[in-house]
Formats: C-alpha cells, structure tokens, sequence
C-alpha cells in the first residue's frame, strides 16, 4: 500500500513538474540549462518536460512495469 501511495505520488509530481516546464515556470527553467550544453536551451527544457510528463504518467498507469519504469525514472534524475 505503502509502495503504490509513493509511486503515485512521484508519477503525480513528475507530471506536473513537467507540465510547469511548458507552460508557468518555462522561463525558470530556461535559466537552469547550463550555456554549455550543445542544444537550444527552450529545446532543452520543452524535451525535458515531455520526458517527465511521460515518467509521470508510467509511474502511474504502467503497474505492470513499475519495476522498469521506476529504474528509467531514477536514471533520467
């Protein structure tokens, strides 16, 4: 019970930090990205929100590969 309260509520702050990437903290965000990095900062960001929307939302709904999408999750952070 413990487990499944946790992952809900990582996949459900993961998407939302995701959504925020797109959308009210974009700006934030796009101070963040170091100048170094060899991409467009605003690509940076916009792919980064996807990405965590996406784990977000598998955290949630993809039970069946918690394991899997728990490990990809910790990877990405």
């Amino acid at each position: 019970m413990f487990t499944h309260l946790a992952r809900t509520l990582l996949g459900a702050a993961l998407t939302y930090a995701g959504i925020t990437h797109l959308t009210t903290n974009r700006q934030e965000f796009l101070a963040q990205v170091p100048t170094w990095v060899p991409l467009d900062a605003d690509f940076v960001v916009v792919a980064s929100g996807v990405v965590e929307i996406l784990l977000g939302l598998s955290l949630i709904i993809l039970i069946k590969h918690q394991v899997k999408i728990g490990w990809i999750t910790a990877a990405f952070f």
